[in-house]
């Protein structure tokens, strides 16, 4: 299940996204009952964010908050900057690229990462792979 909170003035059609989390779902075996918190900010509050989680005093355009329980119905919480991503998109529209974002936060949340070569190679495939099916 997703829940999607948008704390910016930009508007914003909840039915990507939604898509987005079913493919990822279904491509990864993930129970679409499991709870993904989506929310929208802009700089500050995103700056503050990774300053307080990750150490890292800069903005940046997305974070994932996973919760490592499979007992709880709660997969995690993914946080994007609206902002940040509308001044760094190149020639996908601003929806396109929150949806692109939505699933850099969500196949972090199902444990990819791009800490190395091989796991970013990996990350970077399965990303296209569900990509390729939100835009057919």
């Amino acid at each position: 299940m997703l829940n999607i909170e948008n704390h910016t003035s930009y508007e914003l059609d909840e039915e990507g996204f939604v898509r987005a989390f079913n493919l990822f779902c279904d491509e990864e075996n993930i129970d679409r009952k499991k709870e993904v918190n989506l929310l929208f900010e802009t700089g500050p509050e995103m700056q503050a964010l990774n300053r307080r989680y990750r150490g890292v005093d800069r903005n940046t355009d997305v974070l994932s908050f996973g919760y490592d329980q499979p007992d709880l119905p709660i997969l995690g919480d993914i946080v994007i900057d609206i902002a940040w991503a509308d001044s760094r998109k190149s020639e996908r529209s601003l929806q396109d690229e929150l949806e692109y974002l939505f699933l850099h936060g969500l196949l972090h949340l199902a444990g990819y990462d791009h800490g190395s070569r091989s796991t970013r190679e990996e990350m970077d495939r399965k990303h296209q792979i569900i990509w390729n099916k939100m835009k057919e």
